[in-house]
């Protein structure tokens, strides 16, 4: 069991020294990207934002095509954001692939364009912010790498987890050691006991980051396999002329299909869609249980030809978004999601400290201190407080993301808990050293 351990230990050092470089660039940038929509402008509220009708597609297209006469209509969807926002691209120069497109702001309340760029021209401060914490600005291979950092973190908070169960069973859950001549003991201890009591929200930013990160090999799997199959099973379907049906009457016949309110809009023969049939995702359900529909409707008679629903590794996709950036439940889950960011950049941080310390000349120690310690101890259980922490973080967003009101209140509470422990055990820590 010691060997195990030591190999635990021994891996979690090496992967963690590597992780913790770039989980800085991440976490920075993430935290930022928390607040985009602030950012950027106050975002419309769901309850201020007015529903999409067929019309504000027709419009929207229609100001697209005076912007961009040879733009080709691709796609629409609205923004994750912002409510209000309805972004619309355009293939340049009649291309059917989405790099390079024109890209086409909308709002829904003030029916008009809020603005209208090519890919090569925007460049704000924000998207490069965004591109640095989603490909380290790699593009594609960017991406898998992101992944892989994402995978090696996961391990990295699963060892460390583990490690210190044997730790805490001997000094207890919080116990931060004060050694004036030693202070890599106490960012030691620091550095445990905070990983562990972030672990949950930890482990769910590096599932969801993972997912993200390969999100776009799912697209591309999905398309040869998904898409091909669409395409063959409706070949025979292909309208020969031009189309009757507008994107406005397409949109209305997904809506009456499955009640449900628009996701993604692709347009005929364009890279997401299949020949002769518009493309579209509805979510017909919110929270956990939410179910995105997808919707073919026939160009030339509008008729709706198939509804199927996702396959679950995209339906994940979906949901990993949101809980990655925590921009589901207001501007306090937002700050909640911020606070946690900060923290968790203060654990790759200890790590480095620790290693650096470690690494200096040993200083001779004073009997007196010898083996002092000052710390507090919360309690002698080596996994139940940081299992307890755990489940409350789990259920804290389970709760957070499936409900509103007093509920959403509780979830966020919970998902906060883990700082009753921190503050508290830095507060113990701090007025021993005193």
């Amino acid at each position: 069991m010691n060997r195990v351990r030591s190999s635990a230990i021994k891996i979690h050092r090496g992967l963690g020294l590597f992780v913790a470089l770039n989980m800085l660039v991440m976490i920075l940038t993430g935290t930022v990207l928390v607040f985009r929509s602030e950012i950027e402008g106050q975002a419309a509220s769901p309850s201020q934002a007015p529903q999409l009708q067929p019309e504000h597609l027709e419009h929207a297209l229609a100001l697209g095509h005076e912007t961009f006469p040879k733009g080709n209509a691709l796609a629409v969807f609205l923004d994750d954001h912002d409510p209000d926002r309805l972004s619309l691209r355009l293939g340049k120069d009649g291309s059917t692939k989405f790099r390079g497109a024109h890209r086409v702001a909308y709002s829904l309340s003030q029916e008009t364009l809020l603005s209208s760029t090519s890919s090569q021209e925007d460049s704000s401060w924000l998207t490069w912010v965004l591109d640095l914490h989603r490909n380290f600005l790699m593009g594609s291979t960017g991406e898998l790498y992101v992944s892989l950092i994402g995978i090696l973190y996961l391990i990295v908070l699963v060892l460390g987890f583990v490690i210190y169960g044997p730790y805490a069973r001997r000094l207890g859950f919080g116990h931060l050691r004060s050694i004036p001549s030693k202070p890599k003991v106490w960012w030691l201890d620091f550095h445990k006991f905070l990983g562990t009591s972030i672990f949950a929200w930890s482990v769910l930013i590096g599932f969801t980051g993972v997912c993200l990160g390969l999100g776009d090999q799912l697209i591309k799997y999905y398309q040869v396999t998904e898409l091909q199959s669409l395409e063959e099973r409706h070949q025979e379907s292909y309208p020969q002329d031009v189309a009757d049906v507008s994107v406005g009457e397409a949109f209305a016949k997904a809506r009456e299909a499955t009640n449900g309110r628009l996701s993604f809009l692709a347009w005929p023969g364009t890279q997401f869609a299949i020949q002769g049939h518009f493309l579209i995702l509805m979510e017909t359900q919110d929270g956990w249980a939410a179910d995105v529909k997808l919707v073919l409707i026939d160009r030339k008679n509008g008729e709706v030809d198939e509804v199927r629903s996702l396959p679950w590794f995209l339906r994940v996709l979906v949901i990993a978004e949101p809980l990655h950036f925590g921009n589901y439940g207001g501007t306090a889950l937002k700050v909640v999601w911020a606070i946690l960011g900060l923290s968790s950049l203060l654990a790759p941080l200890s790590g480095l400290l620790f290693w650096y310390l470690k690494r200096r000349p040993r200083t001779r120690l004073h009997p007196r201190e010898h083996g002092v310690q000052k710390g507090f101890l919360i309690g002698r259980a080596a996994y139940l407080i940081p299992t307890v922490l755990l489940a409350l973080g789990l259920l804290g967003v389970f709760l957070t993301y499936l409900s509103s009101g007093m509920m959403q209140g509780l979830g966020l509470t919970l998902v906060a808990s883990p700082f009753v422990f921190i503050l508290y055990s830095l507060g113990m820590s701090l007025r021993s050293r005193g």
